[in-house]
């Protein structure tokens, strides 16, 4: 996994626990693990951060994994990094269903924090193209120096699809193909 799928899974990870957190409003750490299906020690490096940006209270001893944690419902949490994938897709969502091309994608994902290049760009869009997120609305022509023209054609939610390296094992004798499950 590359420095950068990483950090996309662990901000969707970040994510997924504070609407938990929210949620359940008063939890422990086993509470909160549970519920979003991580580990104790994942879910404790999140109240510890939240900890220190004083998004959540203890109730009583901090220093017990039975300690119960209370959220303050005035905190407003700044978003955390962004991965290019997501920049990416909210940049298509905005076009609403106006055309694209991987380097009008690519200016509008790039932020001060984030540079995406239109070559990333590119490999996303046909990522998305090849299982039917995106249509071609116009066919690149390399030898004009023109891009290829992309939509979107199938709005799913705001969290972007993410490109996912699958490690698998394919019976040729069957024709199956069997994904290896993690084992943590």
């Amino acid at each position: 996994m590359s420095p950068r799928q990483r950090m996309s899974v662990q901000a969707q990870v970040a994510d997924d626990c504070w609407a938990a957190a929210l949620r359940l409003r008063v939890f422990r750490t086993a509470d909160l693990a549970a519920d979003v299906g991580i580990g104790a020690q994942t879910a404790r490096k999140m109240i510890h951060n939240w900890l220190a940006e004083g998004a959540v209270h203890p109730l009583g001893d901090a220093r017990s994994d039975q300690t119960v944690y209370r959220v303050d419902t005035d905190f407003v949490r700044l978003p955390g990094p962004r991965s290019a994938e997501q920049n990416l897709w909210d940049s298509m969502r905005k076009k609403g269903g106006q055309a694209f091309t991987p380097t009008d994608l690519s200016c509008h994902a790039t932020t001060d924090h984030l540079t995406v290049s239109s070559a990333e760009a590119a490999a996303y869009c046909q990522a998305l193209l090849k299982v039917g997120y995106l249509r071609v609305k116009r066919r690149a022509a390399p030898a004009m120096g023109r891009e290829a023209l992309y939509q979107l054609a199938n709005l799913t939610g705001p969290k972007a699809p993410v490109i996912r390296r699958v490690r698998a094992i394919w019976d040729q004798n069957t024709d199956a193909l069997l994904v290896l499950e993690d084992r943590k």
